[in-house]
């Protein structure tokens, strides 16, 4: 098993490497568009041998074997979302590696890409008291319990307080006032996300576990009983739980 070792300078090393590698997935997620994907499924395919070696070299064993299998058929991808979809798949492996120091057989398996075109789901399982929720994988910035919150000088509705964030005032998210219950204040976590260029923070008790759900699995919430402008309008079941797939346009637009 790769794991990060006990040294604080090689465990330094493997998080700048890990870092890197997702801010390198980015600029090409930034780059996809209609007139770039036809040629990036190969470029790609020959960016992925450098990764692979870089991933040995750091005794990410897994992820290593994980890039030489999956990536060998990007040259063959037929549309755009195909090469999007494994770009997203492989940043998801890399930010939960990152999140839990380690590179695993069983990782690596979770991550199994039968064909890209799935149309799967990559997000991140979140809780708050006994709701269960989730939201993209991709919104995620940082998870973190060192956060400091200060209240708003205006109470406003949907904003529980401001946290300074990488030197900037971050708005942390009321999730209260959209339905959810109460965070443990003396153990809650932040959740730092970026959505549509609004950066913002969720409070929750519990985040940790990643999920690929496929697009079928969804079902849409009764709009009898949920309101348009609800933080939750669709849901799907994953070990034996229904779990609340969070709108995070509600988030950013309250």
């Amino acid at each position: 098993m790769s794991d990060f070792f006990n040294d604080d300078f090689t465990a330094e090393l493997k998080k700048y490497f890990l870092e890197s590698f997702i801010k390198e997935v980015d600029k090409y997620l930034d780059l996809v568009d209609e007139k770039l994907w036809k040629r990036l499924g190969k470029e790609i395919q020959e960016t992925c041998q450098t990764w692979m070696i870089d991933a040995k070299t750091n005794e990410f064993l897994f992820l290593s074997a994980w890039l030489e299998r999956t990536s060998k058929n990007l040259h063959e991808v037929e549309s755009q979302e195909e090469v999007l979809s494994y770009l997203k798949i492989l940043k998801a492996y890399l930010a939960e590696i990152l999140a839990g120091t380690k590179d695993s057989e069983d990782l690596q398996k979770k991550y199994v890409i039968n064909r890209f075109s799935q149309k799967t789901n990559l997000l991140l399982h979140c809780q708050v008291g006994s709701q269960d929720f989730a939201i993209p994988v991709l919104s995620v910035v940082e998870i973190t319990s060192d956060l400091r919150l200060f209240a708003t000088p205006l109470p406003q509705v949907g904003i529980a307080g401001v946290a300074a964030f990488r030197g900037d005032p971050l708005p942390v998210i009321a999730l209260k006032d959209f339905g959810f219950p109460e965070v443990n204040q003396q153990s809650g976590i932040y959740v730092v996300c970026e959505w549509k260029q609004i950066r913002f923070a969720l409070k929750v008790d519990r985040a940790e576990d990643f999920m690929n759900v496929a697009e079928k699995d969804f079902q849409d919430l009764d709009a009898k009983w949920v309101p348009e402008t609800s933080s939750a309008q669709k849901f799907f079941t994953q070990n034996n739980k229904n779990i609340i797939y969070l709108n995070m346009d509600s988030l950013v637009a309250a």
